[in-house]
């Protein structure tokens, strides 16, 4: 186990760690406001940023699909008790439609490998590069549906009104599922960052359709609203 700024994790990745606490890649903690923020977490993966946005003060909804990375999820959250009631996990991945997917993933050192998980349907394949490939089924929901049952449930009343929220989206290649998103859905979030995976996507149309100022940095775009 290695502790962070406060923060136990018994499972994780050296270089997302680095990537997401060390160096804010996702800039979450130059955003933070002074109202008490909330934070969507799409790809959660072991709960680096989630467990990083919550011990900075935000209520965290951390979407993760692969049932190996969400266990793994579930043990860092447990090592960390004064944040327990910051997080919430969901074990579902989001999609254009409300069933199932077959996700397909690799492993390193036995765990699912970290970076290379793609849905079946994906276009671009990463070939050669991790092998052999798995499949799992995944339970999915749209966006829309999401963002209605976070706040049906006890979440929705820790969304501060007016939605000052933060979106974070790192979900491989499920980014061009992504692109059918509602932007009155995604303009609710004050900012949204997102790890880009597919360069081919419009993923600046997508935050300017929404209302976002848009700042494209390597592999990095946020959208910012005023």
């Amino acid at each position: 186990m290695i502790e962070h700024e406060g923060i136990n994790f018994e499972i994780y990745d050296v270089d997302l760690f680095n990537e997401v606490i060390r160096d804010d890649c996702y800039s979450v903690k130059s955003w933070l406001p002074e109202t008490r923020p909330f934070c969507l977490d799409l790809g959660a993966n072991l709960g680096t940023f989630a467990l990083w946005a919550a011990s900075l003060g935000c209520d965290v909804l951390a979407i993760e699909p692969h049932p190996e990375s969400y266990a793994a999820l579930l043990r860092n959250i447990s090592l960390n008790p004064k944040l327990l009631g910051k997080i919430i996990p969901w074990n579902i991945a989001v999609a254009l439609e409300n069933k199932p997917w077959r996700l397909r993933f690799a492993r390193r050192d036995g765990f699912p490998m970290f970076g290379t998980n793609v849905l079946c349907n994906s276009t671009l394949d990463y070939d050669g590069f991790v092998e052999p490939w798995e499949t799992i089924d995944i339970r999915c929901r749209t966006f829309s549906d999401i963002l209605a049952t976070a706040l049906d449930s006890d979440l929705g009343s820790r969304v501060p009104e007016g939605w000052n929220s933060f979106l974070k989206v790192d979900i491989e290649q499920s980014d061009r599922e992504f692109m059918g998103v509602q932007p009155a859905d995604l303009s609710r979030f004050k900012r949204v960052s997102f790890e880009k995976h597919l360069m081919d996507l419009p993923y600046g149309k997508l935050l300017k359709d929404a209302g976002f100022q848009v700042s494209d940095v390597g592999r990095y775009i946020r959208g910012i609203k005023s």
